[in-house]
C-alpha cells in the first residue's frame, strides 16, 4: 500500500547551484523549505532502508510537467546521495543541461567502471548497454526519460527490474507526464515524486496495485488543486515499495 507525503509550498526557484572543483553540487542559497524536502528524501530513501546487507535499490519516478521543480528537487537529492558516499551518473539527451558536470566519452565508455564523483552521459545509441555492462554501486539517472527509454529492450527492463539491486544501483528517472512512464516501471517502482501533471492516467490503472493507484488519483488531484491556488511548486511523494 502507498503512502502520501505532501510537500507544501516548495519553491525551486529559490535555490540556485553550481558545481565545484570536486565535482559536487552545493546550494548557494538555502530556501526556507529546505529540510522539509531533506525530510522527505530521508524517508525516501537511507533512514527506510534495510541493514546494508538486505539494501534495498531504489527505483524512484520524478513526474511533472515543465517548471513545476523537478530539476532542482533532483538536484537536491542528488547532493544528498552524494553526501552519502554515492556517485551519481546522469543520461541525458540534451547538451545543455548538467553542462557543469563531466562527461563520460562514448570512446572512453570504460570509465563508467572506475569514475568517482559526478558523470554526464549524452545520450547516445548503445549507451544503456554500456551502463548495464559497467555501472555499479551508484546513483544513476535518466533525465527526460520520454527521449529514448521507450526504445530499450525487454532485457533492459529486466535488468532495471533484477540486476540494479546486485549491482547496488539506485535508479532515478524524470518523466513529465504520468503517461510516459513504461508500464512496467510501476510493477517495482519503489516512490514517485508527483509533480503537476495534466495527463489522463487512466490508462495505467491495469499496471498499478488498486490501492496505490486510487492514491495516485488522490493526489493527482489535490496537486492540481494546489496549482490552481497558486502554488506551483507543490508535489506530493507516493510509496510504492512496502519494503521501504
Amino acid at each position: 500500500m502507498a503512502s502520501v507525503v505532501p510537500c507544501g509550498g516548495y519553491h525551486a526557484r529559490t535555490c540556485p547551484l553550481r558545481l565545484d572543483s570536486a565535482s559536487v553540487f552545493h546550494s548557494v542559497s538555502t530556501p526556507n523549505d529546505t529540510a522539509n524536502i531533506l525530510i522527505i528524501f530521508e524517508l525516501a530513501t537511507f533512514t527506510n532502508k534495510k541493514m546494508e546487507t538486505e539494501r534495498i535499490a531504489n527505483c524512484d519516478i520524478i513526474c511533472g510537467v515543465n517548471g513545476t521543480g523537478k530539476t532542482t528537487l533532483l538536484k537536491r537529492l542528488l547532493i544528498r546521495y552524494y553526501e552519502a558516499g554515492n556517485r551519481i551518473l546522469i543520461v541525458t539527451p540534451h547538451p545543455n543541461e548538467w553542462s557543469n558536470v563531466p562527461d563520460v566519452h562514448p570512446t572512453l565508455r570504460h570509465h563508467i567502471a572506475t569514475y568517482t564523483g559526478w558523470r554526464r552521459i549524452l545520450y547516445y545509441d548503445g549507451c544503456v548497454d554500456d551502463i548495464r555492462q559497467y555501472y555499479s554501486n551508484g546513483v544513476l539517472v535518466f533525465d527526460d526519460a520520454r527521449a529514448y527509454i521507450h526504445a530499450q529492450t525487454n532485457d533492459f527492463m529486466t535488468w532495471l527490474q533484477i540486476s540494479r539491486r546486485q549491482k547496488s544501483i539506485d535508479f532515478i528517472s524524470v518523466f513529465h507526464g504520468l503517461t510516459q512512464v513504461p508500464p512496467q516501471y510501476f510493477t517495482f517502482a519503489s516512490n514517485l515524486f508527483l509533480f503537476y501533471t495534466k495527463d489522463n492516467i487512466k490508462r495505467r490503472g491495469i499496471y498499478v496495485d488498486e490501492t496505490d493507484f486510487v492514491r495516485i488519483q488522490e493526489a493527482k488531484r489535490r496537486i492540481a488543486q494546489k496549482v490552481a491556488d497558486g502554488d506551483k511548486y507543490y508535489f506530493e511523494l507516493i510509496n510504492l515499495d512496502a519494503r521501504i
